[in-house]
């Protein structure tokens, strides 16, 4: 192999290349907060009977959400090194 550093002198190491970390996965449930927060005056302005269901429902999403987001995190910890 061809010298690259004169004699006598000290080899510089080589700078190692550190991999970008993996961009953080969203959070589901969040998603759902920002969406409930923008559709919460449509919901507002529905007749009153209307409102619980609506609202029961979204909170059921909103705990859907929240799972799927714990499970793909116990997912990707186990997968991905040092998770």
């Amino acid at each position: 192999a061809p010298r690259t550093t004169p004699p006598g002198a000290t080899p510089t190491p080589p700078t190692p290349v550190v991999p970008p970390a993996a961009p953080e996965l969203p959070s589901v449930e969040r998603t759902v907060e920002q969406t409930r927060g923008a559709v919460q005056p449509v919901v507002d302005a529905v007749p009153e009977p209307v409102q619980a269901p609506v609202n029961r429902v979204a909170g059921t999403v909103q705990d859907v959400a929240g799972t799927v987001d714990e499970t793909v995190d116990g997912v990707t910890g186990a997968l991905l090194p040092g998770g």
